[in-house]
């Protein structure tokens, strides 16, 4: 599973409830490969930036400030033909401190995926991972007494499946993940990062033609074992969601997209927490409401779980809103706003004063076309943490510049 980037350092809500889920490529989503071979196509990414963190230590006093410079390489390769597509990735992070070197760090990933046809109505696609990275456990770990923060490796694979009906509008999906993750160092605090998942996604949709109305239904079952038993974090995440879909019109002078899925939810503990049970959604819609304007909405609400924190479970709720503009054939801008709010619930296994807390971020992006193969990409972000305890808020803005090639 993919933690968030070290720059945006958002709640790791998602890395702990969704571990799985890395490794799920959307074969739907695939356009089929070209039956002749064609040789690697080449993506590489170029990101430096430099960065304000009003907060770095995580601390109850004496909170320290600090500025670091960051740089963001990947690059890609993918092969088709004869129905297969085959795409490899290296990405890594660097960031560098200004006189705080013990909050430095270096971040890597490979991973590697691929999808194959299996006749005229099936299709099938994996990918691997694997990871080199840091990122904390609890909310002081960046507060070690050594200089260098929370590190772990991690690994995770995934499998999908596609059946799609001879004779009737239906298609079935199934979807098989794991993954395994575990911290090196701190070991005193960060065992109780360390886990492994595995996940079974069962899915059945009733395709449409554009403009149409797409069902589906989704059956999620995620099973996390943490080995640090005594917070009891260990736990299975059942979810039972329903789905609309609706594709944009071709030739519309106003195309517009949705896709929603909502129903139920139960985070159930192998012992001493409660079980928690809900009602979840995710959707996210697109509009053109003109040919050089896009928006789009979305947002979901679930529950998980957090380690190092000893509340029972967290709530989550995120909308975002985004807005692209195009200005001529070569400039476009995009504007990204977001809040998250989450709820953390105490009680059932250790006693705290439940408490609310906003993750709020913006981005602006600004991007040149060079040509067909080239783009040149600055952007300024900032993400802001509001928190009833001190210690936990902080603020961080980012100052970055890209360059995107292709061959």
């Amino acid at each position: 599973m993919t933690p968030p980037s070290s720059t945006h350092r958002r709640c790791r809500l998602l890395a702990v409830c969704l571990a799985g889920g890395l490794a799920a490529p959307a074969v739907a989503d695939t356009a089929p490969a070209p039956e002749v071979d064609t040789g690697p196509r080449w993506a590489l990414t170029l990101s430096v930036g430099l960065g304000d963190d009003d907060n770095l230590s995580l601390l109850p006093v004496a909170p320290v400030r600090g500025r670091y410079l960051l740089a963001y390489p990947s690059l890609t390769a993918t092969w088709a033909g004869g129905g297969y597509t085959t795409t490899l990735q290296a990405r890594a992070e660097w960031l560098r401190h200004d006189g705080h070197p013990e909050f430095d760090r270096t971040n890597s990933e490979l991973g590697a995926g691929g999808v194959a046809a299996l006749g005229e109505h099936a299709a099938t696609a994996w990918r691997v991972v694997l990871q080199d990275w840091h990122d904390p456990v609890g909310t002081g770990a960046l507060a070690r007494p050594d200089d260098e923060p929370d590190h772990f490796v991690a690994g995770a694979g995934g499998v999908v499946f596609r059946v799609d009906a001879i004779d009737a509008p239906a298609r079935l999906e199934a979807e098989l993940n794991a993954s395994r993750k575990r911290y090196q160092n701190h070991r005193a605090v960060t065992v109780a990062g360390d886990l492994s998942t595995r996940g079974l996604v069962l899915r059945a949709a009733r395709p449409a033609p554009p403009g149409a109305v797409q069902g589906s239904v989704e059956l999620r079952s995620l099973v996390a074992d943490y080995d640090y038993r005594p917070l009891a974090l260990s736990h299975e995440d059942h979810r039972l969601l329903f789905g609309v879909q609706i594709e944009p019109e071709p030739g519309s002078a106003a195309p517009w997209a949705l896709k929603l899925q909502a129903g139920w939810q139960r985070l159930g503990f192998a012992r001493l927490r409660p079980t928690r049970t809900g009602f979840a959604w995710e959707g996210q819609g697109q509009w053109a409401p003109r040919p050089a304007t896009a928006l789009e909405l979305g947002g979901r609400r679930q529950v998980g779980v957090l380690a190092g924190d000893l509340a029972d479970a967290v709530g989550e709720r995120t909308l975002r809103l985004s807005w692209t503009e195009r200005w001529g054939d070569a400039w476009s801008s995009t504007l990204a706003v977001a809040d998250t709010r989450l709820d953390y619930r105490y009680g059932g296994f250790a006693d705290g004063e439940p408490r609310i807390e906003h993750v709020r971020a913006a981005d602006l992006e600004l991007r040149r076309r060079l040509d067909e193969r080239r783009s040149w990409v600055a952007s300024a972000s900032t993400l802001r943490r509001d928190s009833g305890d001190p210690a936990l808020r902080y603020q961080r803005r980012v100052l970055r510049l890209m360059l995107e090639m292709q061959w």
